[in-house]
């Protein structure tokens, strides 16, 4: 007899929850590693700086966030500082079908977090699992223009007997936690963002481009007198320069540098 439930807190539940849905995605994993090799000839790195000023001496920009792509395009590693220190560390993998199915998260506070993500025989994202804390999946839900127009997201919990002790082997026990809603504008692009919880709603994103498709401006509303814009800037050949963050309380910058690595093939 089941007496109630608990949140599951400890990874290796959650990754017994996950396996069992994702188990036959591990094998992609060495094939991607194997990719890398072969890819890792050319990188390119996105650097994120954070400042209250915009034109300033790199020098003196605290650094927020690293990205690294190999040369497909495809992010390998995101990076997350405070104070000049790492303090998370994301790491992507790739199937044979260049579909992302693995990220793993390592900070400082929790260690690794794994997640996993699921296709259809169309390589359409169709369920996301987040490991950690709380087991949480996504079903995301499509258009018949292939667009996604809704991701509702469950928490999971697995079964206790009369003396409070996990049911092994049990089947998880998913709830409702939250959803979100998607919009699309004339051209395709995602033009607006509704976030509920527990169908209740929180904040909504609004998001705006310029004739080229390039995105202007995203507004984060998080409530009625509440907005948080970001508006985007470019240079003459269309790479990101900087974006003005501009928000009831301050105004701050997020400025971005690229580099490039050439590596020799053995």
């Amino acid at each position: 007899m089941v007496k109630y439930i608990i949140p599951i807190y400890l990874f290796f539940v959650s990754f017994q929850l996950n396996s069992q849905f994702l188990t036959h995605r591990y094998e992609f994993e060495k094939v991607k590693n194997e990719r890398e090799e072969i890819k890792k000839q050319r990188i390119h790195i996105i650097t994120e700086y954070v400042s209250d000023k915009l034109n300033i001496n790199k020098l003196f920009l605290k650094l927020n966030k690293t990205i690294e792509f190999d040369s497909d395009g495809y992010k390998l590693v995101e990076t997350y500082y405070s104070d000049g220190n790492p303090n998370l560390i994301n790491k992507y993998y790739y199937n044979i079908d260049s579909n992302l199915f693995k990220t793993v998260s390592s900070s400082n506070e929790e260690g690794n977090l794994v997640s996993y993500y699921h296709y259809d025989r169309s390589n359409r994202l169709i369920e996301e699992f987040y490991g950690g804390g709380e087991n949480r999946k996504y079903n995301i839900k499509y258009d018949n223009k292939g667009r996604i127009i809704e991701k509702i997201g469950f928490t999971g919990s697995l079964p206790l007997d009369d003396e409070g002790n996990i049911i092994e082997n049990a089947d998880p026990i998913w709830d409702f936690v939250d959803r979100y809603e998607y919009e699309y504008n004339s051209n395709g692009d995602l033009a607006v963002e509704y976030f509920y919880y527990l169908d209740q709603s929180t904040n909504t994103n609004f998001y705006y481009y310029d004739k080229s498709g390039k995105k202007t401006k995203w507004i984060n509303r998080l409530g009625e007198d509440y907005d948080v814009i970001y508006d985007y800037n470019y240079d003459k050949n269309g790479k990101l320069t900087y974006i003005k963050v501009t928000s009831p309380e301050e105004v701050s910058y997020l400025i971005y540098d690229y580099e490039y690595y050439i590596y020799a093939i053995d």
